[in-house]
C-alpha cells in the first residue's frame, strides 16, 4: 500500500522501498508460476483420457522416476567423480517429478491448441455466446 501511495503522489522511492517491491514481485511471480504449473498438470491429466499410449508413457515415466530415486546410490557410482559432473548427483532427487513434467507438457499442448482456435475464430470474426 505504501508503494502505491508513493507512486500516486509522484514521490521517489528509496532503496528499501524498491527492494520491498522487488521481493513482492518475485513472490507474486513464484505463486503465478506454481499456479500455471498446477493448471498444466491438471489439463495434462485430463488429456490422458484421449489415448492409451499417453497412459502407458505416464506409467513408464512413473516407474523410471521411482527407480532412479530408489537406486540413486547405483546411479551415483556411474557418474564420474570430477567436479564438473558433481551437480548431476542432485538431479536424481527430482527424478520423481518426471511424470509431473510429462503431464505439464501435455497440458501445455492442450492450452496452445485452444489458443490457436481462439485466434482463428477471432480472425474470421466468430465470437461465442455472450460476447458482444
Amino acid at each position: 500500500m505504501k508503494i502505491r501511495r508513493i507512486l500516486e503522489k509522484g514521490e521517489k522511492m528509496n532503496s528499501s522501498d524498491k527492494e520491498l517491491e522487488a521481493v513482492g514481485e518475485f513472490l507474486v511471480n513464484i505463486f503465478k508460476d506454481i499456479g500455471n504449473f498446477a493448471k498444466g498438470v491438471f489439463y495434462g491429466a485430463k488429456e490422458l483420457k484421449k489415448g492409451k499410449s499417453k497412459i502407458i508413457i505416464l506409467i513408464i515415466l512413473i516407474a523410471l522416476g521411482i527407480g532412479l530415486f530408489l537406486m540413486k546410490e547405483t546411479v551415483w557410482s556411474i557418474i564420474p567423480k570430477t567436479d564438473r559432473f558433481k551437480p548431476l548427483k542432485y538431479l536424481v532427487y527430482i527424478a520423481p517429478l518426471i511424470p509431473l513434467i510429462y503431464l505439464y507438457s501435455l497440458g501445455n499442448q492442450h492450452d496452445k491448441s485452444r489458443k490457436s482456435f481462439d485466434d482463428m475464430f477471432e480472425k474470421i470474426g466468430f465470437y461465442g455466446k455472450g460476447v458482444d
